[in-house]
């Protein structure tokens, strides 16, 4: 009995190394055909397979190529801009070792000239079908439409470019991030962060690793008509929401120029004796009050984040936050001070302890 299971255990096992002999020389076999080196029944395969393998890759890689020129085709920058539209201006007090520089990207706020909604859009300066916005208002249905044409900025020109709107205005320029010359080496430097008012943003060269730098102060915002001429549009609606409902409303983010008087000078409904913007370094917004903030459905408000500037109500300058007068017209941003309770801090609530105490 022993013997015979001997017997055909002995047999499986020499079944069983055949095959695996089988296999291993069929392995061998197409890999040396593959290298070319013998066997005539694989080689057309491999030559036809690695032609297929070619066509497909130069066919792809065509395609490629044609979507990115497609996509990253550069944008003319004109040196004589029809001034139309909407004019941006960049106002600095830090320009370091930088020759001239580009706009690579633009983050605006625009509004919708039929129900308020403010969005913010990213248009590019350097490519041409990035630098264009066509979007649908999410409340109304209507049509955004925006073409930013740029510039080139240098230290005697701040000028960033145009936008030409159509059922939209500009109201805020919220972020900006340059692609300047290093005035070293003459090398481009792509800027990592974001230039916002109030901050200091730097870069280093990659190729002389001395150090770009550019402090904003504020971006001014003028409207021109077709013909070139500068206007004042007229207020949106007095409220807007976000698209979502109407129980959440706050008021409707206005177009600052400076030297303009905010709309009520700065003052809202839950701040009346307010006559300042704040902007909240979250959402790189402008409104006149922590309320107003946290209506427009920003995340930040309901975190407790604070607002790191203000905008003075009656000229529209935009300062750090302070509790004194404007920097730029010295008016009186708290509104007026009372001097009746605790009779303007000599006396006590009290008539009779005041007599005392003035005895």
């Amino acid at each position: 009995m022993l013997a015979e299971i001997h017997r055909q255990n002995e047999a499986h096992r020499a079944v069983s190394s055949a095959w695996w002999q089988a296999q291993a020389a069929e392995q061998a076999q197409k890999k040396a055909a593959r290298k070319g080196n013998l066997g005539h029944d694989y080689a057309h395969l491999d030559a036809e397979y690695e032609r297929e393998k070619a066509l497909r890759d130069s066919d792809s890689s065509n395609d490629l190529d044609d979507d990115e020129d497609a996509e990253l085709e550069p944008l003319e920058i004109e040196l004589n801009p029809a001034p139309r539209g909407t004019r941006l201006e960049l106002e600095h007090n830090v320009w370091w070792n930088m020759g001239t520089a580009q706009t690579h990207e633009l983050g605006v706020l625009v509004a919708c000239e039929r129900c308020s909604l403010a969005v913010e859009v990213t248009l590019s300066g350097r490519f041409t079908p990035q630098n264009r916005l066509a979007k649908r208002c999410s409340k109304c249905k209507t049509i955004l439409r925006a073409e930013f044409r740029p510039q080139l900025i240098f230290e005697g020109n701040n000028l960033l470019g145009y936008i030409d709107t159509d059922a939209c205005r500009i109201l805020d320029v919220l972020k900006l991030r340059l692609l300047a010359t290093c005035l070293k080496c003459n090398e481009d430097v792509l800027f990592a962060k974001s230039a916002v008012r109030g901050q200091r943003v730097e870069a280093n060269c990659h190729h002389c690793h001395d150090k770009l730098a550019l402090a904003v102060t504020s971006f001014v915002i003028t409207t021109f008509d077709d013909s070139g001429k500068e206007v004042q549009l007229p207020a949106l609606g007095a409220f807007v929401g976000d698209g979502k409902g109407k129980s959440r409303k706050a008021l409707a983010p206005q177009v600052m120029t400076e030297g303009r008087a905010l709309p009520d000078n700065g003052a809202c409904q839950h701040f009346r004796k307010s006559y300042r913007w704040y902007r909240w370094k979250c959402c790189g917004r402008a409104y006149p009050c922590p309320v107003c903030h946290e209506l427009a459905g920003c995340e930040g408000a309901i975190d407790g984040v604070l607002a790191n500037r203000q905008i003075c109500g009656k000229c529209s300058r935009e300062q750090m936050i302070n509790n004194t007068a404007c920097e730029a017209c010295g008016a009186n941003l708290k509104g007026k001070s009372s001097r009746g309770h605790w009779q303007g801090g000599d006396g006590a609530r009290s008539l009779s302890r005041s007599l005392f105490y003035a005895a």
